[in-house]
């Protein structure tokens, strides 16, 4: 009560006995609004966290990959029912097809190649085939290198935010550290269900949605970004923040005062 003359104390008292208890702080409240005072830390604002969460586009993509059935002029029923042996053969016809000169004995067995061997077998391996396998490897790639940029996502300590915005920010980091894990092995049976569709071209597969279950990590980002912007807030209001505080300090020992002295 220092701070203030008789008068601005006597104004002070009748502003609050009315309503005296409705000033009354609780200990929790209390000590954060004295921590707020007593800052002298040269908070600073803070970035957001920026990046765009492609799980769901992702399953799209591979919902329509897994119904799209490849429709060669001739299927080979022994590469369509070994998918090791379709591998292997393919990628022997791409070393075929980069010699300098045509080979008319294998040089695996020795012997003498069918003249219509490679035509047959590009019938099998057509244009559309391969324009779906490069779709498929399209989409692994992309989702190998999201997997990379979500695991590399680091956040900042909770005490380099403004004090009443540490333990919002501390329960959603917990949050967004459990559901990354989630998510990223959700990317991770996404590649698995995309290279079984590559051992299957010619055939329609199922998407099980349910197995992939529920994530909470667009929640949580947006309660870490959220909480971010209101840290940085208050460091741009930081004088206007402890005024305030002290204001409400103020009522509090004087509702306290009154409350001890039955104003």
């Amino acid at each position: 009560a220092k701070d203030f003359d008789k008068k601005v104390l006597e104004a002070k008292i009748n502003e609050v006995k009315d309503t005296y208890k409705n000033q009354i702080l609780k200990q929790d409240r209390y000590d954060l609004l004295l921590d707020i005072i007593r800052i002298s830390a040269n908070y600073e604002t803070i970035s957001e966290i920026n990046i765009q969460l492609k799980l769901n586009d992702y399953k799209r993509e591979a919902k329509k990959i897994l119904v799209t059935q490849v429709k060669p002029q001739k299927i080979n029923e022994d590469l369509k029912n070994d998918p090791e042996l379709s591998n292997w053969v393919k990628e022997g016809i791409e070393l075929y097809r980069n010699e300098t000169r045509s080979r008319t004995v294998c040089l695996f067995c020795g012997n003498k190649l069918p003249n219509d061997l490679l035509d047959r077998l590009n019938k099998h391996f057509s244009k559309e085939y391969e324009e779906f396998m490069q779709r498929i490897e399209k989409e692994e790639k992309e989702i190998a290198g999201h997997i990379e940029e979500i695991k590399e996502l680091r956040l900042l300590d909770s005490n380099l935010l403004y004090p009443d915005c540490q333990d919002k920010y501390r329960n959603a980091k917990e949050l967004f550290e459990k559901s990354k894990q989630d998510y990223v092995q959700m990317l991770k049976k996404l590649l698995s269900i995309l290279d079984s569709k590559e051992e299957k071209p010619f055939e329609v597969l199922d998407f099980d949605e349910v197995s992939f279950g529920h994530n909470d990590l667009d929640e949580a980002l947006m309660e870490l970004n959220s909480t971010i912007k209101k840290h940085n807030f208050k460091v741009q209001n930081i004088e206007e923040e402890k005024k305030e505080a002290k204001e409400k300090l103020e009522s509090h020992l004087i509702a306290m005062s009154i409350k001890d002295t039955d104003y």
